[in-house]
Parts: C-alpha cells; sequence; structure tokens
C-alpha cells in the first residue's frame, strides 16, 4: 500500500508537463491522498499547506523517484510504523540537479476499508 501511494505521488508528478495546470495536478494529489490517508492526515496537511506552504505527506522532500526501484519500505521498531526511503533528484539554488536520499517515518492505522497512512514524519 506504501510504494502504491509513493508510486502514485511520483507518477503525478514526474509527468506533469507544462498545459497541465497545477490545479489539475493537486486534483489528482487530493485523490490520491483521499485513497490513501486519513482524513485527518488530509486535513492537518491542508491546513499546513494552507498556512507554511509546507507538504506534509511528502515531508517537503522531492517527488520524483529515480530510479523507480530504489523505493523501499521497511518495518519500523513501533507496531504500524514503516520506514519508506528512495532515491531522488532535488535541484540546488542554481539550478544544478543533485542526487538525493530521501527518508520518511510513515504510520498506518486499520480502517474499515483497509490501512490507511495517518502520519508522516
Amino acid at each position: 500500500m506504501l510504494k502504491d501511494f509513493y508510486r502514485a505521488v511520483s507518477y503525478v508528478w514526474t509527468n506533469a508537463t507544462p498545459d497541465v495546470s497545477i490545479s489539475m495536478v493537486g486534483r489528482q494529489l487530493d485523490s490520491l491522498a483521499q485513497k490513501y490517508c486519513t482524513r485527518e492526515l488530509r486535513l492537518k496537511a491542508k491546513k499546513t499547506y494552507e498556512t507554511t506552504s509546507f507538504d506534509l505527506l511528502m515531508n517537503e522532500n522531492s517527488y520524483e523517484i529515480v530510479p523507480p526501484e530504489s523505493l523501499i519500505v521497511i518495518n519500523d521498531t513501533r507496531p504500524n510504523s514503516y520506514i519508506v526511503s528512495y532515491k531522488s533528484i532535488d535541484q540546488d539554488a542554481s539550478g544544478k540537479r543533485i542526487p538525493t536520499a530521501v527518508t520518511l517515518h510513515v504510520v498506518v492505522v486499520r480502517c474499515k476499508d483497509g490501512y490507511r497512512i495517518s502520519e508522516i514524519k
């Protein structure tokens, strides 16, 4: 489930073209969050973004997973907690593309329709 979420988010961002509006990308990302995240996390993420422009769902990390097989999900020491890691490409202040390692700590909860992401650190 976690790999599906992060692959889907990466796909939306890496396939966004200049002719696709940012609102369309936003709707696609909202749809993914609705499918994979708890309502509480979605509301918290939306409020955080509106007040600070900080992307809580990705913990302000790059969306692009390069290469796709670098995405790894392993169990954390706490129940229902996972470590999600992947390689990505970011840009420095001069616009130079630099490789970056991303690590997220993700907590999931069981809901009536399966597991959902409830926290991302």
